[in-house]
């Protein structure tokens, strides 16, 4: 089901009531009850990163006292940093140079905008702003940042790719 913003707060409260009470009920057992009904990834986080470090920091002043703390934190605290980070809103920063056909941008504009949504990517003027860059001609200056050729005569061939291309930096700049 979708959640909507007004209910979002009781959704997270009710995830973290339940692992609250998943791990003082389990105890020591909890690590197989969370690899058996939460995702891989979802309590493998890395512990260099500065906003779970934070975020670790604030559930270790509140649990500071009780004897399950070292599970409470960890659990917890990885719970909270997946909430968030799937609230994260990082767009893709294109940058579209077509030379070769009179319509090359305004089609490509087009066909991107269909395929993905506006929260995903963004178009920009700037080619040093991009985090990706589409174009028909090779420029050495643009050596900077990811780049797809796109040549009009196998256009309908390389849309995958490019789609790929774009999906798999989406997601590198999400994770």
């Amino acid at each position: 089901p979708v959640i909507s913003s007004s209910e979002k707060k009781y959704f997270y409260n009710y995830y973290l009531m339940l692992s609250l009470i998943y791990i003082l009920l389990l105890g020591k057992s909890a690590p197989f009850f969370y690899s058996l009904h939460y995702p891989k990834g979802a309590h493998e986080i890395d512990e260099g990163n500065l906003h779970i470090k934070k975020i670790k920091q604030i559930v270790n002043e509140i649990f500071i006292d009780h004897p399950k703390k070292t599970l409470i934190v960890y659990y917890i605290s990885s719970l909270i940093y997946n909430l968030l980070q799937s609230e994260s809103t990082e767009n893709l920063t294109i940058y579209i140079q077509m030379n070769k056909t009179l319509t090359g941008n305004y089609h490509i504009q087009n066909r991107l905008q269909q395929l993905f949504d506006e929260r995903m990517i963004r178009l920009t003027e700037n080619p040093e702003q991009a985090d990706l860059i589409i174009t028909d001609w090779f420029d050495d200056s643009y050596q900077n940042g990811k780049i797809f050729y796109l040549d009009p005569s196998r256009e309908k061939e390389q849309w995958v790719d490019l789609v790929t291309m774009i999906q798999k930096l989406y997601l590198r700049k999400m994770i």
